[in-house]
């Protein structure tokens, strides 16, 4: 799950017309790191949805830290101003036993309501101020890897 940080303070600041590039530019931004395979979609609002099948957990921490990459280093030039935005991920897999994807979006009143792993609940850091993020660790508990190459500037 992809969530655009201060999206609010862009539209403020900049009018919603900048708004709507700056959610372009994140779309474009992660489809252009996309397999085929994957499959990627806005949920409303700022947040954006990514399925990475046949991904194990490393490789999904990897795939997040390309797209905020990406997304970091992107200028994205409306309203007459450039404008930088980041964004934060959270990453679940999408337990056997769901129900379907919407068991895997369900954002929990708060983190200790519902203890699953749902990619919202993984969002939690970003939501008390944590911002332009990968979550640094993965479910199995390995440290995120932070050797990757820069990702390259696509859109």
């Amino acid at each position: 799950m992809i969530d655009v940080d201060n999206f609010g303070t862009i539209n403020d600041r900049y009018g919603h017309a900048a708004g709507d590039a700056v959610l372009i530019s994140i779309a474009n931004a992660c489809m252009a790191t996309m397999r085929k395979s994957d499959v990627f979609g806005r949920l409303g609002g700022e947040e954006f949805g990514l399925l990475l099948p046949e991904t194990d957990a490393d490789e999904a921490f990897d795939a997040a830290e390309r797209i905020r990459r990406v997304v970091e280093g992107t200028i994205i030039e409306a309203a007459g101003a450039s404008i930088r935005a980041t964004i934060s991920l959270g990453i679940a897999p999408i337990p056997a036993a769901a129900e379907g994807s919407n068991t895997w979006f369900q954002k929990p009143i708060s983190p200790s309501t519902k203890p699953s792993a749902s990619a919202a609940t993984a969002l939690w850091p970003a939501g008390r101020g944590v911002r332009n993020r990968s979550p640094p660790t993965s479910p199995i508990g390995r440290r995120f890897r932070t050797d990757l190459p820069p990702a390259p500037r696509r859109c």
